[in-house]
């Protein structure tokens, strides 16, 4: 099947083209969601005061996936043998002021990880 052909909706509203599909599902994808997860996570603790308004700054500033090495990803994946650990570990090395020890902050990765999915099924 090519990868540009449109699933057939259920509902009868538009269909998504399968390259859509493969680009929201891909590990790049996954990744920049756990990324807005996490900055929405801090943006929220700040207001509650349970991190500082910095670190929230700086999780949000950092939270593009452009930003990593998909090969430093994949090499500290090897190296632990979870995607999320991996993530948060070379994640957390380019924020500044401390901001690393905030992140993922009171939450589990199974928290993140279920609800990324939810969001990426929704989208």
């Amino acid at each position: 099947m090519p990868t540009d052909t449109a699933l057939p909706s259920p509902r009868g509203t538009p269909t998504v083209p399968m390259s859509s599909m493969s680009e929201l599902w891909s590990e790049r994808s996954k990744l920049q969601w756990a990324m807005w997860f996490e900055a929405a996570l801090a943006r929220v603790q700040a207001e509650l005061d349970i991190i500082p308004q910095s670190a929230a700054n700086e999780i949000n500033r950092k939270a593009d996936i452009g930003l990593l090495s998909m090969d430093d990803l994949r090499t500290e994946r090897t190296k632990v043998g979870h995607w999320m650990v991996a993530f948060l570990r070379v994640w957390t090395t380019i924020m500044e002021g401390g901001a690393g020890e905030h992140v993922h902050f009171g939450t589990t990765t199974a928290d993140v990880g279920d609800t990324i999915f939810v969001l990426m099924l929704r989208e």
